[in-house]
């Protein structure tokens, strides 16, 4: 059984190709609407649709884009989804989708009891100032920082790597091979504290990298909060400011 990838920061020409001889698509919803509109993929012989951590995808803001390719299925159709949180957009699109549904809960959705949250309101001025004091202070081997933009990931990262901190950053504008860099530096260790852009007007769950010790700093408040003891659980520890 054939399977492709459909990701954005890559060519288009493999993926179009592949969806004439794979048997399953593992796709982002941006890059898959894109190929849709241009004409370029259908999707008249799905039979089967999955929609795995269908929450983060909404904290993402992708849930027009999935509503996108929803309407581009066939009728008759499988639809699973998974989903570690079910607020309330969730269940919506849930009932909208799924038809007499089986559903399995294998846990309850209560904060990790690992995780700490403290919550620090500062002015626009003084964030990097805070920021750097909280890192000092910090006894983390890793750092996640989320910011609310991706040009402020970059400029945040490059005045941290100026501070003496081995700094990375992850946004919208960097190709696979760079996104991957990154992330191997961090898994790795050569990057320490580690910035990516979240979507506006909310922030994405950080993911839980095999690291010894990870301090998670957010941007912003998310709007599903119950996810907040997820993957971020696994970290120990997350900080939220009001930047």
């Amino acid at each position: 059984m054939r399977s492709a990838v459909v990701i954005g920061g890559v060519g288009m020409a493999p993926q179009i190709k592949a969806f004439s001889h794979s048997h399953i698509i593992v796709a982002c919803p941006g890059r898959l609407v894109r190929l849709l509109a241009n004409g370029s993929v259908n999707l008249n012989a799905i039979d089967t649709l999955v929609l795995d951590e269908a929450d983060r995808m909404l904290d993402m803001g992708f849930m027009p884009d999935i509503k996108r390719v929803i309407a581009r299925l066939p009728q008759k159709r499988q639809n699973l989804l998974f989903s570690a949180t079910m607020p309330d957009d969730i269940r919506k699109l849930a009932n909208r989708i799924l038809v007499s549904p089986k559903t399995v809960q294998v846990a309850n959705t209560s904060p990790v009891a690992s995780v700490t949250h403290s919550f620090y309101a500062t002015h626009t001025a003084r964030k990097n100032e805070m920021l750097e004091n909280l890192l000092a202070r910090a006894e983390h081997e890793s750092v996640l920082i989320f910011t609310r933009t991706k040009h402020k990931a970059k400029n945040l990262s490059r005045k941290l790597s100026n501070s003496g901190y081995n700094s990375t950053f992850l946004q919208g504008n960097m190709s696979q091979g760079q996104r991957q860099r990154a992330l191997d530096g961090f898994r790795n260790g050569s990057s320490t504290s580690w910035l990516r852009r979240t979507s506006p007007p909310v922030a994405s769950t950080a993911t839980a990298y095999p690291t010894s010790s990870t301090l998670t700093c957010r941007t912003r408040l998310r709007r599903t909060p119950t996810a907040l003891g997820g993957p971020a659980g696994q970290a120990g520890q997350e900080t939220r400011s009001a930047w």
